[in-house]
């Protein structure tokens, strides 16, 4: 479920439109109407629910969209107006991304162990190493992956060492080894 007025299917305008639908609300009130939808989806709901004479009005602080041709026409220009700010903000992003990716630089926030350069302008500004942090993410890094050949070797010793000894009989042997690996593993 999305939670973003771009997004169909959120939880709360569903719970608004279910209210709207029971007859328990006439009338909302919200900012701005591209705070209810910039999908088509959503801007047909509310558009239809007031073809049904369901929803009265909606309120805003500048402005109040009644139940009428020419509110209903106002309304739907807003919500093509926040689908069209959408979709340009949408496509704005990917071209930064990709000319960013173009002149071989990271994107979003340094990763610890860096720092984000502020020397350079706008666009252009890249990581640096954080002289500090840099040795210690180093260090987890490592740790971390020696922990999964860790994981690897231990799953594998029982896997196979461990299931020979009870196919073979030697059941209490097999036992000492599980609590040798669970020592190990602590």
């Amino acid at each position: 479920m999305g939670y973003l007025p771009f997004s169909p299917g959120r939880t709360y305008f569903n719970e608004l439109v279910a209210l709207t639908y029971a007859g328990d609300v006439n009338a909302w009130l919200c900012w701005h109407p591209n705070r209810l939808s910039r999908n088509p989806i959503d801007a047909g709901t509310i558009v239809y629910l007031m073809d049904l004479g369901l929803l009265h009005h909606i309120k805003t602080p500048t402005r109040v969209y009644f139940n009428n041709p020419t509110d209903k026409m106002m309304l739907n220009f807003e919500f093509t107006m926040s689908k069209k700010d959408s979709d340009d903000k949408s496509g704005f992003v990917k071209s930064g991304l990709k000319k960013r990716y173009k002149k071989g630089l990271p994107t979003g926030k340094a990763p610890i162990g860096f720092l984000n350069d502020k020397t350079k302008e706008k666009g252009d500004r890249g990581w640096l190493v954080d002289e500090e942090r840099f040795p210690i993410s180093q260090t987890s890094s490592v740790r971390s992956a020696l922990k999964g050949l860790e994981d690897m070797l231990l799953e594998q010793h029982l896997s196979c060492c461990v299931v020979d000894q009870i196919k073979s009989g030697k059941e209490k042997k097999a036992v000492d080894e599980i609590i040798k690996v669970y020592k190990l593993k602590r």
